[in-house]
């Protein structure tokens, strides 16, 4: 089984313990799944630059996702590729607290902290 996980470029470089959030779940989950199948990253999302936001959008179009059983994207970002293939598509959400905790919706915090600036 081939899987290919696609991330932000530095969601799969530097040293795990001086990451935190959705880069050190990219990274754990890396590690984890190279124990157990064929796993490939793809650092695909750059927002650096409008250059690199474009780029990348070009690159994930394009490039041959075919080749693969599972793609998984690490978070959800725009993403719209020709050529499929037949690999099951995973993405992972993010903090959904929210959810439950209405006060900490972002519109709320926007919000708080435009009131709290004013007065």
């Amino acid at each position: 089984m081939k899987v290919l996980l696609i991330g932000e470029k530095n969601d799969f470089k530097g040293e795990i313990e001086k990451v935190t959030g959705i880069g050190r779940y990219a990274r754990e989950l890396l590690i984890g799944l190279r124990e157990k199948v064929e796993v490939s990253a793809l650092p695909l999302y750059d927002h650096s630059s409008l250059y690199s936001s474009l780029g990348s959008i070009i690159k994930g179009i394009f490039y041959d996702y075919s080749k693969y059983d599972i793609i998984h994207l690490i978070a959800p970002k725009p993403f719209f590729p020709l050529r499929k293939g037949n690999a099951v598509w995973v993405t992972t959400v993010h903090d959904l607290f929210f959810l439950k905790y209405k006060e900490s919706k972002p519109i709320c915090l926007l919000w708080r902290n435009f009131t709290l600036r004013v007065y």
